[in-house]
């Protein structure tokens, strides 16, 4: 606990004399709970004080899911450069111009798509 003269820095708890109050319906708060679940928060009052403080807006609550859907690309995009290289060594010898072709299509496809996801995440 901060004392008189003591040089700690005081809490800001007991400064915050202003509440906002709201009243909602028993099926709005269920809404405001489940996208507060869909955030990742917890406690929907968490959610709320996040909210007002400007830390969350509605767009930030499918950021996570967006930013898995990055990630499972990413590993599509691997997969492709596997199947390629073994082409290029040799490992696989059996293969058409058509399914090279087309696993380069895809390959540019999920570069083009990744790209886009990743601006589309920028603030």
């Amino acid at each position: 606990m901060a004392r008189t003269g003591d040089g700690k820095a005081r809490s800001s708890k007991r400064r915050t004399g202003h509440q906002l109050y709201k009243r909602v319906t028993d099926d709005e708060l269920a809404a405001f709970i489940e996208r507060s679940d869909a955030a990742g928060f917890t406690d929907h009052r968490d959610y709320l004080t996040a909210f007002i403080r400007g830390q969350i807006t509605p767009y930030l609550a499918a950021k996570k899911d967006i930013t898995l859907s990055l990630g499972h690309l990413g590993k599509i995009g691997s997969n492709l450069n596997q199947i390629s290289r073994a082409i290029n060594v040799g490992r696989l010898t059996n293969v058409g111009q058509e399914v090279t072709k087309a696993i380069n299509e895809a390959r540019t496809a999920v570069e083009k798509i990744g790209a886009e996801i990743r601006k589309a995440l920028r603030p």
